[in-house]
């Protein structure tokens, strides 16, 4: 029983060693960490309306501090998680810049609207999005055509750490853009 626990502790001590050592994240890092051993409830909503990151398995936040034992991850959620350093050297990992990130946001009209006007009204809106690092970059698809709507995604890459306020802040100015080309196409009729 002894040899049994203590095999537990010899390994998660030289697992640390090795994360101290080659320092593939450090803290402060930013990380998602995805393992079978520590699983996540995959949401049940259309995942059109939401990020990709959502859809990982597993936890992100920051790294607060790598222990010979644990390292500590404070999630975007705000709770902290203590993972054991065997379970963490053999998980997968995504260290993200802290910088700047990929935001992807859905967005749905409804119709009737002109398909190319709204194209070049969403091109403007990333153009001028304060949020929006490298608006050239962007990409803008169609996700979906129903008789009653289109559904366009996205992709932006953004400033900060975070997906939700330069999602917040596009989908605002999504919503007053294409509201007010919406009043001027039934102004005209």
């Amino acid at each position: 029983m002894i040899g049994l626990a203590g095999q537990q502790v010899f390994s998660n001590v030289l697992a640390g060693l090795l994360l101290l050592l080659s320092r593939p994240f450090e803290v402060g890092d930013r990380i998602t960490v995805t393992t079978w051993q520590y699983g996540a409830i995959l949401p049940s909503y259309p995942p059109k309306y939401f990020s990709d990151d959502l859809l990982y398995p597993g936890f992100t936040g920051v790294i607060k501090d790598i222990s010979l034992n644990y390292t500590l991850i404070k999630t975007d959620q705000g709770p902290l998680v203590k993972i054991p350093n065997n379970i963490l050297i053999q998980a997968a990992f995504i260290v993200h810049g802290v910088d700047k990130r990929w935001v992807k946001t859905r967005y749905e009209v409804s119709k009737p609207i002109d398909i190319d006007h709204l194209l070049d009204v969403v091109r403007e809106v990333v153009r001028k999005n304060e949020w929006v690092v490298d608006p050239e970059g962007a990409r803008i698809t169609i996700q979906n055509v129903t008789p009653t709507s289109i559904v366009l995604a996205i992709d932006a890459l953004c400033k900060g750490e975070l997906e939700d306020p330069p999602r917040s802040s596009l989908l605002y100015e999504l919503e007053r853009a294409i509201s007010g080309t919406k009043h001027q196409v039934t102004t005209m009729h």
